[in-house]
């Protein structure tokens, strides 16, 4: 074998993009059988990646690989292909994805095994496969992997009564979605009560992350879960993947580090500029600009290196509704838009968790059977759309299907019934919808359509919000849904403006301000307690955040005292997200600067009216407001 190291990058490359060709040329025979010009792509991906792996001394792929590209060469002269064959190559394609996964781990190939594969491709009869099909009957094909590897780690609360019950529910719940491999403690000890801590469980499923934490949090007494995706080899140690996009030549966690390298690098420019604050001296203000600008470049350049475009998840999508459409026994079409825009990679991850819990659940829940579609007049063909835009440094992503909608007057029944809202509560078709977003929310006792949309939602939500995104649903039943998600293109370092409220100061991201107002505008009406701007032909609420922001306790003011008798420059703020706009009032507005910002741990992120925190040149920890929680507030007080 060659030197292995000096390859494994290029090796890893290759192998990613041949699989996808393979992906993706498989997905154009299956709606198109009859023309096999696709089918050459198949063939030489197969070819390259039979080279690259011989060469590199794997045999297992080599051996692979040569099966598949000789069995095709014998099937193009034949002119003809079928379903189970084609079935196949995409259990290839998926082997070929292990493969990679256990190259970046630098784990031993020779570990996964390939003879199903190579033994069902040998002796592989298409003529004999195809006269059994159109006789009503079905070819024997290898059995379907379940794709999703978890190992899922569960704690339980101090002190829980019925700790025995609650490790055999746990043990029941998981079973229902996914397949238990190995269990610590034994099996047979949750199964006889004997659970005395926490679980943890390695298990294979067709369900994703926010499912299967959908189901594990439905257990009584759980206090945390962890779940880490797995590859599995058919023999040997299991091992954990990296799940992050691995396209960057450059190992992540060292550019990771460099940005917080960056970071810091950003909070001592502005420690310098304050130790110089009154100096006077030429010299001093030119190496000062010098310093400035060559950090600006650092930071474009590297923020840069850490972008990545949609395509690398969005590819992915096509495979997982096509295989849930086969389940179901119905085509549905997935179409794609704005592939090229590209997203930080600390942003990208959750990202795609979130969608690709909402576009399985459009394709196993929204779009109706055929029957039901032929009924309401639709084409049999279910429809999902992914569409990405870029606004200003956001990113907006929506998810839309052509299928069954939300049943929204049941939706609001069953809001009422649960106490979120209350009957002579006025919400808009938006709002309604929303409230599948809380936990437990459920509107039927059988799983529809409506109820099947609802799953797994809060969990979704709370992934958005984590990266101080936005999610909304439009949705008409019998129609459609659209979810509308919007992201900030990058959570490292952004444009900030510092206000502040009493005696405390804020950071506030300068992306989604509008305008800024004097408290005397004439666009500002005072009515007895009340107050409101007028923006057009809009009129918004106020909202005064000098009486209704709640700041922790183990907060420290952040600003000096206001003097007896000043006057002080109150200012009203409008900021605008995804059309909705939000005014509030602050003590007043201090200046604009670069902030790096830190995610909140959970404590603080129990807290309205915040998203994080960030740390000023006077080593000064400030909290980092999140307008989109205000209407929170309100309802505190």
């Amino acid at each position: 074998m060659i030197g292995l190291e000096e390859y494994r990058d290029i090796f890893i490359s290759e192998l990613e993009e041949n699989s996808k060709l393979l992906s993706d040329s498989l997905l154009q025979l299956e709606k198109q059988p009859e023309r096999l010009e696709p089918l050459e792509d198949v063939i030489r991906a197969a070819h390259t990646v039979k080279g690259m792996a011989a060469t590199m001394g794997f045999d297992n792929l080599t051996r692979l690989t040569h099966t598949v590209e000789s069995k095709l060469r014998e099937i193009q002269k034949q002119g003809k292909i079928s379903k189970n064959l084609i079935q196949a190559l995409f259990q290839v394609s998926d082997r070929l994805e292990e493969f990679k996964h256990y190259m970046e781990d630098n784990k031993d190939l020779s570990k996964i095994q390939v003879d199903d594969l190579v033994s069902y491709l040998d002796k592989f009869d298409l003529q004999a496969d195809l006269e059994i099909q159109q006789e009503g009957g079905e070819a024997l094909e290898p059995a379907i992997k379940l794709e999703n590897k978890f190992k899922i780690d569960v704690k339980f609360k101090r002190g829980a009564k019925l700790l025995g019950a609650r490790g055999f529910q746990l043990l029941r719940a998981v079973e229902t979605v996914a397949q238990v491999t190995d269990s610590k403690p034994p099996r047979a000890d949750l199964e006889e009560g004997k659970l005395l801590g926490d679980v943890s469980l390695e298990v294979i499923t067709n369900e994703d992350e926010i499912s299967l934490r959908q189901v594990v949090s439905s257990i009584e007494d759980v206090e945390e879960i962890t779940i880490s995706r797995l590859v599995e080899a058919d023999t040997g140690p299991r091992v954990r993947i990296a799940r992050g996009i691995q396209t960057v030549r450059v190992n992540l966690d060292q550019l990771d580090e460099v940005v917080d390298l960056l970071g810091e690098l950003v909070l001592n420019r502005g420690r310098l500029e304050s130790l110089l604050e009154g100096i006077i001296s030429p010299e001093i203000i030119e190496n000062l600009n010098t310093f400035d600008s060559l950090i600006t470049t650092i930071q474009d350049r590297l923020m840069k290196m850490r972008m990545v475009p949609l395509s690398r998840i969005f590819e992915t999508y096509p495979r997982t509704v096509r295989d849930i459409a086969a389940k179901k026994g119905q085509e549905i079409n997935i179409f794609i838009q704005g592939s090229h825009i590209e997203l930080d990679r600390s942003v990208v991850d959750q990202v795609n968790e979130a969608l690709l819990h909402l576009i399985r659940n459009a394709a196993t829940h929204g779009i109706e059977d055929p029957a039901t579609r032929k009924r309401l007049k639709k084409s049999p063909v279910g429809t999902i759309r992914v569409s990405a835009f870029q606004d200003k440094g956001e990113v907006m992503i929506t998810v839309e299907d052509d299928g069954s909608g939300l049943d929204l007057d049941k939706i609001r029944k069953k809001g009422i019934e649960m106490g979120l809202i209350k009957e002579d509560t006025r919400l808009t078709r938006s709002q309604v919808a929303a409230l599948i977003f809380h936990p437990g929310f459920s509107t039927a006792d059988k799983l529809t359509e409506a109820a099947g949309r609802g799953v797994g939602m809060d969990i979704v939500k709370a992934t958005i919000d984590e990266i101080s995104g936005s999610i909304e649903i439009r949705s008409k039943k019998d129609v459609g849904t659209q979810f509308i998600i919007r992201v900030p293109q990058t959570l490292a370092i952004i444009q900030a403006l510092i206000v502040r409220v009493n005696n405390f100061r804020f950071a506030l991201p300068m992306l989604n301000i509008e305008k800024i107002y004097s408290e005397d505008d004439p666009d500002i009406e005072y009515h007895e307690q009340d107050v409101f701007l007028r923006v057009g032909k809009q009129t918004i609420p106020v909202i005064n955040l000098e009486t209704t922001l709640v700041v922790p306790a183990y907060v420290k003011p952040t600003a000096m005292p206001i003097e007896p008798g000043k006057k002080v420059r109150k200012k009203v703020i409008l900021w605008e997200k995804g059309g909705k706009r939000v005014a509030f009032k602050v003590t007043n507005v201090h200046e604009q600067r670069e902030i790096v910002t830190k995610q909140f741990d959970e404590v603080l992120s129990t807290f309205p009216g915040f998203s994080g925190a960030t740390i000023l040149r006077e080593e000064e920890v400030v909290l980092i407001l999140d307008p989109a929680t205000f209407h929170r507030l309100i309802l505190v007080h």
